[in-house]
């Protein structure tokens, strides 16, 4: 059963619930045929541990691999080798990478900036608050009230607020009406753009509003999906939104912000942009499946 799974280009590093990790290059099986089976792909395969893969992500040529027990491994996702190793309190659930560290979290609200060599910081996000339940992380950049570009790790916690990190300290708490369980940013047309998904089905973007000393940033609703959002992904100049409770990929055209509802056979646990085609791969919910969908307007 596939429990994690990221791409990079059309390579995919696919984790199992038995601990494995295993790089397929999907390209090279999926030209001449419909159906592919992952392990007539396989590059290489390493056991991280023993307990099931819950977050992967990749940065060039390294990814972090966390387990549902703690375990933090940086590999070398071209020859599988395992670069450094690290423990956390909880099961791995998210990861970015930021300013040259992949930054990790566990379920309790632990953060760790790693690479392959230290642990440059930690941070415990739940201290002096209620408990935390880690729902999204990413990279983001923004202009500030001098339109000075800025960078940030976004955090969604489990509460109506969305956390502007620098090393794990927050240095912007945005109100959110409801529970923010999914970040994407992109450069779009040479500015930086963050959309957010809600868990009651709205799709909201960060903008900056009013200037100098009365410069804020808020949560603008740009549309409104039927079912709790879970993912958003940039496939060319498309907006791709899903959720885990309906048969469907909204896909929302940024020129036009057409949209437009993409039938599938089952519902979505996650999609993998192909960065080599206007295609992603859904992951059905069964976790053993994953459809080759295409989206239009990308």
């Amino acid at each position: 059963m596939i429990s994690a799974i990221s791409g990079n280009g059309d390579d995919l590093l696919v984790g199992t619930a038995l601990g494995e990790v295993f790089l397929v290059n999907y390209a090279s099986s999926s030209e001449l045929k419909e159906a592919v089976d992952l392990l007539d792909c396989t590059e290489w395969k390493y056991t991280v541990s023993l307990e099931a893969i819950t977050c992967i992500e990749i940065h060039g040529k390294e990814a972090v691999v966390g387990d549902a027990k703690g375990t933090v491994v940086v590999l070398n996702i071209v020859s599988g080798m395992e670069l450094r190793r690290y423990k956390m309190e909880g099961a791995v659930v998210a990861a970015t990478w930021h300013n040259e560290v992949f930054v990790v979290g566990d379920h309790v609200g632990n953060f760790y900036g790693i690479d392959n060599f230290c642990l440059r910081w930690k941070k415990r996000m739940d201290l002096g608050n209620s408990s935390v339940n880690v729902r999204c992380v990413s990279s983001v950049q923004l202009r500030d009230a001098e339109n000075q570009l800025c960078s940030y790790v976004a955090m969604g916690l489990g509460g109506q607020e969305l956390l502007l990190t620098h090393l794990g300290n927050v240095v912007l708490r945005i109100a959110t009406p409801t529970v923010i369980t999914t970040i994407c940013h992109f450069i779009h047309n040479q500015t930086p753009r963050i959309f957010c998904g809600g868990s009651n089905g709205s799709l909201y973007e960060i903008v900056g509003v009013g200037t100098g000393s009365s410069f804020n940033l808020i949560l603008e609703e740009k549309d409104k999906i039927s079912y709790p959002i879970s993912s958003l992904h940039i496939v060319k100049e498309s907006l791709i939104i899903t959720g885990n409770e309906c048969k469907v990929v909204n896909a929302v055209n940024l020129t036009n912000w057409k949209a437009t509802e993409v039938p599938l056979p089952q519902s979505p646990a996650t999609i993998i942009p192909l960065h080599t085609s206007s295609n992603v791969l859904v992951l059905f919910n069964d976790r053993n499946t994953l459809f080759d969908c295409p989206i239009p307007w990308a």
